[in-house]
């Protein structure tokens, strides 16, 4: 029994970072896992990517905005844009499109900060690059002089996914070096 017990550990020591771009290097006869789980990582997700999907979430937004806050709070009328770059070397297949956030700036626990209130309006078609969205938009928030957003105000940000399908590899490609299933390896000269 006890090489159960080994599988069962070697197993749980499987797990990758939820970095797209370094999917880890696989443990002994698991070639094609760790692949699997970056592969699942990248997966197109279509919610809340068609526009009657972004209506209703705007809808569900603006909303719960009002009811949180009331009906003091301004709205900009144009949107920030805001790029996040995609530098991640797998494919994604469709290609990212542009997201939509709706932010509200609530005051802070001091009087000069400002905590920012995020939702997803629009999907990129990617969780992880959603995330990253409102990663930047934070870092954003916090790396200037607190003048980009303001208290008690909505604010719409497109995000443009800053992504290029020429320098990427397939998803092929990555299940073919991860199992060794490629049938013209690139280095062997040697006979």
């Amino acid at each position: 029994m006890e090489s159960t017990q080994g599988a069962e550990q070697s197993t749980e020591s499987s797990s990758t970072p939820l970095n797209p771009t370094n999917p880890g290097t696989p443990p002994d006869g698991q070639e094609t896992e760790p692949a699997n789980e970056l592969l699942a990582r990248v997966e197109f997700n279509e919610a809340q990517t068609s526009a009657s999907e972004v209506e209703i979430a705007k809808a569900a937004w603006l909303q719960s905005v009002q009811e949180k806050l009331g009906d003091g709070v301004a709205e900009v009328a144009e949107p920030i844009v805001l790029k996040v770059p995609y530098s991640g070397r797998l494919c994604l297949s469709p290609e990212p499109a542009d997201g939509l956030l709706g932010v509200v700036g609530l005051p802070g626990e001091t009087s000069d900060s400002l905590e920012l209130w995020t939702t997803v309006l629009k999907s990129t078609g990617y969780p992880f690059l959603n995330q990253a969205a409102e990663q930047a938009l934070q870092n954003l928030q916090q790396q200037s002089d607190n003048d980009t957003l303001a208290a008690n105000t909505l604010y719409q940000v497109t995000v443009e996914v800053e992504y290029d399908d020429q320098n990427c590899i397939s998803r092929e490609a990555l299940l073919q070096s991860r199992t060794g299933a490629s049938e013209e390896p690139n280095n062997s000269t040697a006979e």
